[in-house]
């Protein structure tokens, strides 16, 4: 029994580490490769890639010819391509069929090897180009499966081999009496396993657990052109320029001069009528709504008493300068003065107290202090309002205030800046060139000791909203340093790290991890990782970041 003992303990070690060095989830490098042929071609305007699958001796061929500008990436649309190759029998033909793309039709004759020139008649001028290696009548390599090392192609069955004899040891460990045997036997049983579960965990520790868990081991990537078109994908070759450093200063927008109005009730009473509505443009001068005063009883008693009194003298007024006026050849010219300025007074009293309805209330039509738009409000006819309430907010974002926090350190910079820029904390990209220091700091915030100054903001698209908490960035007068430095569109952040997107070719790309320094709000300096003249990804950078973190 000792023996058989040894006998197990020595051989299942060797069976249980059988499963540690298996590949989990590799998959064959053949995936990556394309299932199609391709060539290509970049002059210093175009870059030329042609796509096709198996040709067909003597059959009709149809392949994809992809232009783009060799600097930019960008689709070259309505180009004039006149295409010839040698050794064909018929004329070649190309059209469009999408921006930057274009489907060539032609039938080679024989199984060889092609040239295709292509004269380029576009945008950036006009270009030839050469395409070799064209391949007629070979067909395309079949990716082979790779087949699990030998000895390592059914792990189960080691589990089930291990389990089964530390059941059969547990099991004689419960059959013998002899204590030194139990002891031994349970020994074997916990060395029998404990390497197995070891394993099993070691196998599965480093493995990614769903897409996007970290980033692939290969730097290199496939992006297929019509996906880069898709995605707007632009490039941009970098070399060393002069950088404008910047300062950053926190700010606050406020309304400009003439930029935000209230109204306010004048006395309380009811609304009568609108003429706005919320959200509306509206003009300096346009009416807004008209309210009407509101009385108690014997106010109002009183007001209809005195409208009565004023239409009562107003028609003795009338009678009396009528009848003078009928007997005026007889009657004295300044009798009939007189009736006529009674009667003219008495029709200006009764106007008066008619302005403000049967009752004789007194009724006022607000109108608007400046342009602007109406802001929210939820007043209607018959609202009730007291004197002093808020009724609605006008405001006009064609122009801004910025007030921003500087320190002392930074004081002298600001004073001595090229230009400004004022960009959003939330909105990568959303920034404004049109900003005007307006004046010295004149105040000091007593909780920080930081100045307070005021710049003055051009936003004729409103992109700038009143409370928005913005960052204002103070440029040099003069370059104060060069390098070379990438957009901040062209970065990212992979594995924690700042990356950027190299273009290799056509249609293949890499990761390259760089160490970046000062970042002044539209550029920002690469210390190292980053080679002069290499062409980074300035736009659909995010696309690009998923295509490779899925690959």
């Amino acid at each position: 029994m000792k023996a058989l003992l040894i006998f197990l303990f020595l051989l299942l070690p060797g069976m249980t580490w059988a499963h540690g060095d298996e590949p989990h989830g590799a998959a064959p490098a053949a995936a990556l490769t394309p299932h199609y042929f391709s060539t290509e071609s970049t002059s210093d305007k175009y870059e030329l890639l042609l796509k096709y699958e198996f040709l067909k001796p003597g059959s009709d061929a149809h392949l994809r010819l992809f232009i783009a500008d060799a600097n930019s990436n960008l689709p070259v649309d309505s180009a004039r391509l006149h295409i010839s190759m040698e050794g064909l029998n018929e004329p070649v033909s190309a059209s469009q069929s999408d921006k930057g793309m274009y489907l060539v039709h032609a039938v080679f004759p024989k199984i060889g090897s092609y040239k295709m020139d292509v004269q380029i008649e576009a945008a950036q001028g006009p270009d030839l180009i050469q395409l070799s290696g064209i391949q007629a009548g070979i067909e395309l390599p079949k990716p082979e499966a790779i087949a699990p090392p030998a000895g390592k192609n059914a792990p189960w069955l080691f589990a089930v081999l291990g389990l089964g004899l530390g059941g059969l040891l547990v099991w004689l460990m419960m059959r013998s009496r002899d204590r030194r045997l139990r002891r031994a036997v349970a020994i074997a049983a916990t060395f029998l396993m404990l390497p197995f579960s070891a394993e099993n965990l070691r196998a599965h520790g480093d493995e990614d657990h769903g897409a996007g868990a970290s980033a692939p081991e290969s730097p290199t990537f496939l992006v297929a052109k019509e996906t880069q078109f898709l995605f707007g994908v632009t490039t941009e070759a970098r070399s060393r320029t002069a950088f404008n450093e910047s300062t950053p200063l926190y700010g606050t927008v406020l309304p400009a001069s003439n930029g935000a109005a209230v109204i306010h009730s004048p006395q309380a009473g009811r609304i009568v009528k609108l003429f706005v509505r919320v959200g509306e443009s509206l003009k300096q001068g346009q009416p807004l709504m008209q309210i009407e005063q509101s009385v108690d009883a014997s106010t109002r008693l009183e007001l209809e008493s005195r409208r009565a009194a004023a239409d009562a003298e107003w028609k003795a007024a009338r009678a009396q300068y009528e009848r003078l006026k009928s007997i005026a050849d007889i009657a004295a010219k300044r009798d009939l003065s007189e009736a006529k300025a009674r009667m003219d007074a008495a029709a200006k009293a009764r106007n008066i107290l008619d302005a403000g309805g049967a009752a004789g209330l007194k009724s006022i039509t607000l109108s608007a202090p400046i342009d602007g738009i109406a802001g929210p409000f939820t007043l209607t006819p018959g609202t009730i309002v007291n004197a002093g309430d808020t009724l609605l907010n006008i405001t006009n974002l064609n122009r801004v205030y910025v007030e921003a926090q500087v320190y002392d350190k930074d004081v002298d910079r600001l004073y001595a800046a090229g230009k400004f820029t004022v960009e959003c904390t939330d909105r990568e990209g959303h920034k404004t060139q049109s900003v005007k220091l307006l004046a010295r700091a004149q105040s000091v915030l007593p909780s920080n000791q930081s100045q307070r100054v005021l710049f003055e903001v051009n936003n004729p698209e409103g992109d700038f909203k009143i409370g928005e908490f913005v960052n204002v960035r103070v440029f040099a007068g003069s370059s104060s340093s060069s390098g070379l430095s990438v957009p901040n569109s062209a970065l990212t952040e992979l594995s924690g790290k700042p990356a950027v997107f190299v273009k290799q070719s056509a249609e293949r790309y890499s990761v390259v991890y760089v160490s970046t320094g000062q970042n002044n709000g539209t550029y920002t300096l690469i210390q190292s990782g980053l080679n002069e003249g290499q062409k980074i990804v300035t736009e659909g950078v995010y696309p690009l970041k998923m295509i490779y973190l899925n690959q």
